[in-house]
C-alpha cells in the first residue's frame, strides 16, 4: 500500500485519520505542522501528503507552495473546513496552487478513504519522491 504523511494541529484528528489508514494497509507518518511536514519529507518518502490547511507555525496553504516548488510529483490532499474566510476559500486556493485534491471537513470514514484511494490512483502517484541527499 502507500506511504502517507498526515499533517494536522489537531491531535484528536491526526489520530484518527492515522488509524484508518493503518486498518486500510498504509504506512501512516504524522507531523503537527507544516514544518514538521517540511523536515519529515526531507528523509521520508511518500506517495500522499494529506495536509490542514489552518495550523500555526506554518498553515497548510503555505506548506503546499513550497513542497511543490520542489516537488511536482508526490500527491497532495487539502482538508479543510470549506466555504469562504473573507474572501478567501482555502479548498479552492488549495487547487489553485497545485493540490491534487480536497476534502472537506467534516468527513466520515468512508469519505476519508475514498479520496485517499482517488488521490493515489491519479497518474504520477508511484512514490517517485527521493529524499534530499
Amino acid at each position: 500500500m502507500a506511504r502517507i504523511l498526515v499533517v494536522d494541529d489537531e491531535a484528536s484528528i491526526l489520530d484518527v485519520i492515522v488509524r484508518v489508514l493503518e486498518a486500510d494497509g498504509h504506512v501512516a507518518y504524522r507531523a503537527g505542522d507544516g514544518i514538521e511536514c517540511l523536515r519529515a519529507l526531507e528523509t521520508t518518502p511518500v506517495d500522499l501528503i494529506i495536509l490542514d490547511v489552518f495550523m500555526p507555525k506554518q498553515d497548510g496553504i503555505e506548506t503546499l507552495r513550497q513542497i511543490r516548488s520542489s516537488d511536482p510529483i508526490v500527491k497532495i490532499l487539502v482538508m479543510s473546513t470549506s466555504g469562504q474566510v473573507g474572501k478567501f476559500d482555502p479548498l479552492e486556493a488549495a487547487l489553485k496552487l497545485g493540490a491534487d485534491a480536497v476534502l472537506e471537513k467534516p468527513f466520515n470514514t468512508a469519505r476519508l478513504k475514498t479520496a485517499v484511494r482517488d488521490c493515489l490512483a491519479l497518474p504520477g502517484a508511484s512514490g517517485q519522491r527521493r529524499p534530499k541527499a
